[in-house]
């Protein structure tokens, strides 16, 4: 069997695999640290291809970007998010830095916990943190989302005194849907200080420059190789 056809047989199985992959959902929680404090705050997330786990005519969703029928049942991929502070520090934004392109739609939830053992049920999570929370969850007061290639992309505001999260305090549920599976990239909160954490956000499925840079001198080195022998 020559090289050819054993590449392209191994291209198939490849492909075959990735297509009979099982439906994931993966539950998880990143520590954000404050840059010049060091105080930790956290982020509980859930990312799945198994549907959303909470339609809109469950509860009440807030749009910043696409439709309820693009959440609902035009995305292969949901992810939520749900903000976490134990600190006595009012968190006043949070921000995801994603590939603006790859997002159908994006905004939050309207009260609901991701704690919630009927819904997201986020319990069980290895090494995840929870405090004596003293309030529900609670609204962003704006959510921005900017189109651009420009960082951060979605922009959630708690800033207003009744959407403050104060010491013990979460947000509700923040939402992406969309077709890209996982790749995890920075995103922060600031209340004065910031706080870094890497999250998973839909991946990107163009590869950036500079990767493409390096495939095309790979490429072109390969070649030149062969022109030599």
């Amino acid at each position: 069997m020559n090289k050819k056809l054993c590449m392209a047989l191994a291209s198939g199985l490849v492909l075959l695999s990735l297509n009979s992959a099982q439906a994931l959902t993966v539950k998880g929680e990143t520590t954000f640290s404050g840059v010049s404090t060091g105080t930790k705050t956290y982020v509980d997330y859930i990312y799945t291809d198994e549907g959303p786990i909470l339609e809109t005519t469950d509860a009440a969703f807030n749009f910043v970007k696409g439709t309820a029928a693009e959440y609902d049942t035009g995305s292969a991929w949901h992810y939520y998010y749900q903000v976490e502070n134990p600190n006595d520090v009012d968190i006043v934004a949070f921000s995801l830095n994603v590939f603006p392109g790859t997002v159908l739609t994006a905004g939050w939830i309207t009260a609901v916990n991701i704690d919630d053992a009927a819904t997201f049920d986020h319990n069980g999570v290895a090494g995840d943190h929870e405090a004596a929370w003293v309030a529900g969850p609670t609204d962003p007061s704006d959510v921005l989302f900017n189109p651009s290639g420009i960082a951060p992309n979605i922009s959630y505001d708690f800033d207003t005194p009744n959407n403050n999260l104060t010491i013990n305090e979460y947000s509700t549920v923040l939402f992406i849907s969309c077709d890209e599976p996982a790749g995890f990239k920075f995103s922060s909160m600031q209340n004065g200080e910031s706080y870094n954490g890497l999250l998973p956000v839909p991946r990107n499925p163009v590869p950036e420059p500079i990767s493409m840079v390096l495939l095309a001198s790979s490429v072109l080195g390969i070649y030149l190789r062969k022109r030599i022998s």
